[in-house]
């Protein structure tokens, strides 16, 4: 076989360390960004970084001053009561720590208690006991049940005697059935009976999005206001780094490491500039085409994709995942992820596209409305959703109830 030499030309994207830098530093968050700022300012003496006073803002000033209107951001909920119980700084830590390790359906793990002394024991579950959603933080379904009763014992003369059966036996929702074999009722009390378990919640957060934001301890990076009937966004200058370059580089040094250190610093804030102008653009554009997200809440979510924004604004994809990971966004209805803005969709019979948060948000409105003796099956939602014209298949209702947090329907039952 003769060797011979052949050429080949192909195009190839080639990254440099600058550039690749420049890519990483659009999804840090801003707390991730200080950090790297401080990193490169303590490496190269051209390059000053100055936060206003703001900056290192109390948590306590900082979570008064975040709305709380949406009674969906379950973490946001809780954290507000929390802080309306004035604990001392040590037992408000151990409280945030206890929100943020909820679980989806809002138990805590027992060992979370075990680490604890028994006075801080004490007062956190006295907190929770009276805690809005009844039951939230408990470590189990019969210890949750409970402290939903507590509050009706004087008041139901059936809640001691349901308390005391759900205490003593090996409890599920299908247990409840022996209550009427084993209690003979009139049918006046059997109503009374059902009522009461009507109240009881199994899974206390059920209706809040359970979103472990750490954003609660964080500023936003962005802000949304209302002026004149329209929605405007702008860039919490909090949180802005004041990036200069120092008097000395403006000097014409002749050295090499010098002049190589003064346009690292130019670049570095050049790369900054442009993340948070493009960040801006991101926003304002998102914030324009949600509109009714800002008055209706996730109903009023439509479909909006990466694609859309990255061709209205001339950008890749990639760049706009990026801008937008780990961003937040304080907005008339809580403190939310700039993500939570984009939303799939899926077509009506009419032609019409609907966003897949809307969707469910319909199927939560379904369930929140439904008996709780005979709760609605997935084949059923999905008969209801078709007749009010979503084109949806069963397995896409299971999947959306799933990622709800909500129950089966035979979970749901209450027998």
């Amino acid at each position: 076989m003769k060797k011979s030499l052949a050429y080949k030309i192909q195009h190839q994207l080639s990254l440099t360390p600058s550039l690749t830098h420049a890519i990483s530093l659009l999804q840090l968050s801003n707390t991730e960004l200080h950090e790297e700022i401080e990193a490169v300012v303590a490496k190269n003496p051209m390059i000053s970084s100055d936060y206003t006073s703001s900056q290192h803002q109390d948590p306590h000033d900082l979570l008064m001053s975040i709305p709380d209107n949406n009674p969906q951001l379950l973490h946001n909920h809780l954290h507000h009561q929390l802080i309306m119980m004035h604990f001392d700084d040590s037992l408000y830590k151990l409280g945030c720590r206890l929100i943020d390790n909820l679980d989806e359906v809002g138990f805590i793990n027992p060992e979370f208690f075990d680490s604890l002394c028994p006075e801080h024991t004490f007062k956190l579950k006295g907190w929770l006991r009276q805690s809005d959603p009844l039951g939230i933080g408990a470590t189990n379904i019969i210890e949750s049940l409970c402290w939903q009763l507590e509050p009706l014992i004087k008041k139901n003369t059936f809640a001691p005697m349901l308390m005391n059966f759900i205490l003593n036996n090996d409890f599920s929702t299908l247990a409840l059935k022996k209550l009427k074999k084993q209690y003979k009722f009139s049918q006046s009390d059997g109503g009374e009976l059902s009522h009461l378990l009507n109240c009881l919640n199994f899974n206390p957060a059920q209706y809040y999005h359970n979103n472990h934001l750490s954003a609660l301890y964080q500023q936003p990076d962005l802000i949304v206001y209302k002026m004149h009937s329209e929605f405007k966004v702008r860039l919490n200058e909090d949180i802005l780094p004041k990036l200069k370059l120092d008097e000395l580089a403006f000097y014409p040094f002749q050295e090499k490491d010098m002049k190589e250190l003064v346009q690292q610093a130019k670049y570095f804030i050049k790369v900054i500039d442009t993340r948070f102008d493009t960040l801006i653009k991101t926003a304002k554009l998102l914030v324009e085409h949600q509109k009714d997200f800002f008055i209706f809440g996730q109903s009023g979510l439509k479909t909006l994709i990466l694609k859309d924004i990255a061709q209205e604004l001339g950008l890749h994809e990639s760049t706009i995942s990026r801008i937008i990971a780990n961003k937040l966004i304080a907005t008339p209805t809580g403190v939310i992820e700039l993500k939570t803005l984009l939303s799939r969709g899926l077509q009506k019979n009419s032609g019409e596209s609907i966003s897949t948060a809307s969707i469910k948000q319909t199927l939560l409105e379904l369930i929140q409305h439904e008996s709780s003796l005979k709760p609605l099956s997935d084949q059923y939602l999905t008969n209801i959703l078709k007749k009010q014209g979503f084109c949806i298949a069963r397995r896409t209702v299971t999947k959306y109830r799933k990622e709800l947090a909500l129950q089966t329907s035979n979970q749901r039952k209450i027998y």
